[in-house]
Formats: structure tokens, C-alpha cells, sequence
């Protein structure tokens, strides 16, 4: 089962799986400048940000990262096999 079998979590398309185009989507979505990382990487574990060179630092490094700034609605998560957002969508 891959995580964009579940609810909130939207698998990332493999043509647009580097850091320009996870960014724009990241910012059309409304991600600020700065993120903080959770990461099983010391160098980004704990540390806020921008989101260019975080993104620089993890997509396609195999290891898992967690980037948030919008709590509990905007996130993205990379780890050895797959990218994707993580997205709250109001519920009516």
C-alpha cells in the first residue's frame, strides 16, 4: 500500500519528482518561505528552512523527511520510495 492510498496524502507524478516543480506546487498551495524538517538526516533533523534548499537536500536522496509550516493542512513527505504531499482538505 503506498501513502497516496490514504486519505490527505497526494502522491507526487513521477514527471514532476524534482525540487522546482515540488516547490511550485508546494507555493501554489499557499507553503511559505521557510519549512521545518523532521528528517532521519542530522544535517536537516529539527532545523527550519527555505523551502528551495530543503527541497535541494532531500528529493531523491532516498531518506525520510517530513516539511511543514501549515499545521494541520500543508506537508510534504519523502522517504525511499515515494514523494508526496500531504494535503487537509476541509470536510463539509
Amino acid at each position: 500500500m503506498s501513502l497516496g492510498e490514504f486519505a490527505h496524502f497526494i502522491e507526487i507524478a513521477p514527471r514532476s519528482q524534482n525540487p522546482k516543480v515540488i516547490s511550485r506546487i508546494l507555493r501554489e498551495k499557499g507553503a511559505p518561505e521557510t519549512r521545518y524538517c523532521i528528517s532521519a538526516s542530522s544535517k536537516l533533523d529539527a532545523k527550519r528552512l527555505p523551502l528551495p534548499q530543503a527541497l535541494d537536500e532531500i528529493v531523491e536522496r532516498a531518506m525520510g523527511t517530513f516539511l511543514s509550516r501549515l499545521p494541520d493542512i500543508l506537508g510534504y513527505l519523502e522517504d525511499q520510495d515515494q514523494r508526496c504531499l500531504l494535503e487537509r482538505k476541509q470536510i463539509r
